[in-house]
C-alpha cells in the first residue's frame, strides 16, 4: 500500500498563508468555520496498556497538518508523529513495562486546513508487565522466515492483546464483504477484520481469483481472516459432497494414506487452494487461517477420527502449504472445544486460539470460557472466533472475556445481496444493529479506521 504520509517536523507560515487564502479568507472577511476537535483516540486517560504498544492515534474532526513536531512529546522528550488525512499518528515504541508515561500534544503541534489549533492535551497511561506470548509465528519456525506484512498483523495482535479488541464479520456463504457492508451501511463503522470461507472452491458458479474485493479491503487497512467448509464427497465415486460428517463416509483416518481415495481427493482439492492462497501471498495480502474448526465437537468429517487422526491431518496440512509449498503469509489458528487437549496440532503448528460461542446470553459464562482458554494456553491469543445471540461485548469485556477479536456469524437471508430490501433491515439472526453499536460504543473495540497502515 502506498500512502504519502507528512512527517516534516513543521509547516511554513508561508504554506499555512496561502492555504488560507485558497478558502477565502481575508481579514475582512468573517465567515464560520468547521468546528475542529478530536473526535476518536485509541488510548485514553489512566489507561494501562501492553508495553509492546508501538503507534497512539488520534481521530480529528477535520484534516490537520503537522506545524512543530516537536511540541509532541512523551516523558518531556519528542517523538515521531505522522499525519495521514484527519489521523494523528504517534510512534512510542520501546515503552519499558510497569511504567508510567505522560504523552503531550501541545498547542502548535497541528492545525486543521483553516489554520485552527486546539489547546495543550495532556494523557498519562501505564503499561503492563512484560506478556510471554508467543513471538514466533509457526511459519517462522517452520521456514525461518515469514511474510512482512503477516509479522506485522501478528504484532499488532500482540500488543493489543488484552488490552483493545477487533471487530469481525463473517462473508455470507464464501468469498465476499456483505456483512462488513451491512454493519456500515446501519453503524458508520467499518469493522476491522473480515472472514472468507473457500466453502465452494472449485464450482463453476465460485469465483475466487477475483481478488477484487479482498485487494480493496486490504488498502483499506482491513484484516482478513478464511476459514474452510471442506466439502469432501460423501462416498467413493460421488459426485455429492458435504462437510457434515452425519452426511458421508469420508474416513479422515484414509486422508493422509497414500493411494485412498479420500488421499487422492484431498492432494487434488490442496492445489486447488494453494492457487488462492498463493494470489494473497502475491498481492501482499496476510490471511489469519483457521482450517478444520470445530474438530472435537464431531459434526464434520475432519473430526470424526479422534484427536490422533486429526493431528495428522492438521500438519499434513500444515506441510503441504508452509513447507512444501512456501506459503508464508499465513497465521494459523486452532479452534478449542474445550476437554480436547489431544486434539491440539502442537505449539509449532497454531499461532492463535479460538472459541466458538453460541446462543449464551450470560456474560459470566463468556468470560468463563475465555478464562478456560486463556488457563491452558498461557502463551497463545484468544479470540472469539465464531459467535452468535451471545452477550454485548462491553459486558463480556468487564466480566473479564478480552478476546483478541470477536465474530458473529452471518445472517444468510438479510446479506445475501447488498441491494435488497432486506439489506435495509437491522435485525440480524446473530447479532442485530443494536449489538453492533453498543460494541462500537466502546473505546477499546477497534475498528476499520484504528488499524495501522501495514
Amino acid at each position: 500500500m502506498n500512502t504519502l504520509y507528512h512527517k516534516s517536523h513543521h509547516v511554513s507560515l508561508w504554506l499555512l498563508t496561502l492555504l488560507l487564502l485558497g478558502f477565502g479568507f481575508s481579514a475582512c472577511e468573517k465567515k464560520e468555520l468547521p468546528d475542529f476537535h478530536m473526535v476518536r483516540q485509541t488510548l485514553a486517560e489512566g489507561e494501562v496498556v501492553d508495553s509492546m504498544i508501538s503507534t497512539i492515534m488520534f481521530t480529528y474532526s477535520q484534516p490537520i497538518l503537522l506545524l512543530d513536531s516537536t511540541r509532541i512529546t512523551l516523558d518531556g522528550v519528542s517523538i515521531l508523529p505522522w499525519v495521514k488525512g484527519a489521523q494523528l499518528h504517534i510512534e512510542v515504541s520501546g515503552l519499558r513495562g510497569e511504567s508510567q508515561y505522560t504523552l503531550c500534544i501541545n498547542k502548535g503541534a497541528i492545525a486543521d486546513i483553516n489554520g485552527q489549533q486546539l489547546p495543550d492535551m495532556k494523557l498519562v497511561f501505564n503499561t503492563l508487565g512484560e506478556r510471554e506470548l508467543t513471538l514466533q509465528l509457526a511459519t517462522q519456525k517452520a521456514l525461518g522466515t515469514a511474510a512482512l506484512p503477516a509479522l506485522k498483523v501478528y504484532k499488532f495482535l500482540r500488543e493489543n492483546y488484552g488490552i483493545k479488541t477487533l471487530s469481525a464479520t463473517m462473508a455470507n456463504v464464501s468469498f465476499n464483504t456483505n456483512e462488513a457492508q451491512w454493519v456500515y451501511k446501519h453503524t458508520g463503522h467499518w469493522p476491522a477484520m473480515n472472514c472468507v470461507d473457500f466453502i465452494h472452491m472449485g464450482e463453476p458458479y465460485a469465483n475466487y481469483s477475483d481478488m477484487t474485493q479482498m485487494i480493496d479491503w486490504w488498502d483499506n487497512n482491513g484484516i482478513v481472516l478464511a476459514c474452510w467448509h471442506w466439502r469432501v464427497p460423501v462416498a467413493q465415486g460421488s459426485e455429492a459432497k458435504d462437510f457434515y460428517a452425519k452426511n458421508n463416509t469420508f474416513n479422515p483416518a484414509n486422508a493422509v494414506i497414500p493411494g485412498t481415495w479420500e488421499n487422492q481427493f484431498i492432494e487434488t482439492d490442496i492445489e486447488n487452494l494453494v492457487v488462492i492462497l498463493k494470489q494473497f501471498q502475491s498481492a501482499g495480502i496476510p490471511v489469519i487461517w483457521r482450517p478444520f474448526h470445530e474438530a472435537a465437537g464431531g459434526w464434520f468429517w475432519w473430526g470424526t477420527g479422534g484427536g490422533e487422526t486429526y493431528v495428522k491431518l492438521w500438519r499434513w496440512m500444515f506441510n503441504k502449504l508452509v513447507v512444501e509449498h512456501r506459503i508464508n503469509n499465513l497465521i494459523w489458528v486452532w479452534t478449542t472445544e474445550t476437554n480436547d487437549d489431544s486434539w491440539y496440532p502442537g505449539e509449532d503448528y497454531v499461532d492463535i486460539i479460538g472459541r466458538d460461542m453460541y446462543n449464551q446470553s450470560s456474560s459470566t459464562a463468556m468470560a468463563s470460557e475465555f478464562s478456560a482458554a486463556q488457563r491452558r494456553f498461557p502463551n497463545k491469543i484468544i479470540t472469539l472466533s465464531e459467535c452468535g445471540s451471545v452477550a454485548t461485548i462491553n459486558n463480556q469485556w468487564q466480566a473479564g472475556a478480552r478476546w483478541s477479536w470477536f465474530m458473529p456469524w452471518y445472517d444468510a437471508g438479510r446479506t445475501r445481496s447488498v441491494v435488497s430490501n432486506e439489506f435495509n433491515g437491522t435485525n440480524h439472526e446473530h447479532a442485530n444493529i443494536t449489538w453492533w453499536n453498543a460494541a462500537f460504543g466502546n473505546r477499546y473495540v477497534l475498528t476499520r479506521d484504528d488499524l495501522p497502515d501495514w
